[in-house]
């Protein structure tokens, strides 16, 4: 899939934002099960090392930037 579109996954995550060859890429916003909301830009379904915002099920919002390295990054992927 490439574009922009809305994906469910059957945990009840859900991801709505930009796809490139079937994987979160560009700007998005992917909900956990539980609620919480990561909302920035992805790279092949993972986070980016830019500034992007989670919010908690608490309705704490965080703005991190994010500054790990690639291979770290690696081990953070969101459920396919």
């Amino acid at each position: 899939m490439n574009g922009t579109g809305r994906l469910e996954h059957p945990s009840g995550a859900v991801y709505e934002g930009e796809f490139r060859d079937n994987m979160f890429h560009g700007a998005g916003t992917y909900t956990f099960p539980n609620g919480a909301k990561y909302i920035g830009p992805l790279s092949e379904n993972n986070r980016m090392n830019t500034e992007w915002t989670y919010t908690h099920t608490e309705t704490r919002v965080h703005t991190h930037t994010h500054t790990q390295s690639k291979e770290k990054l690696a081990q953070r992927k969101f459920p396919s």
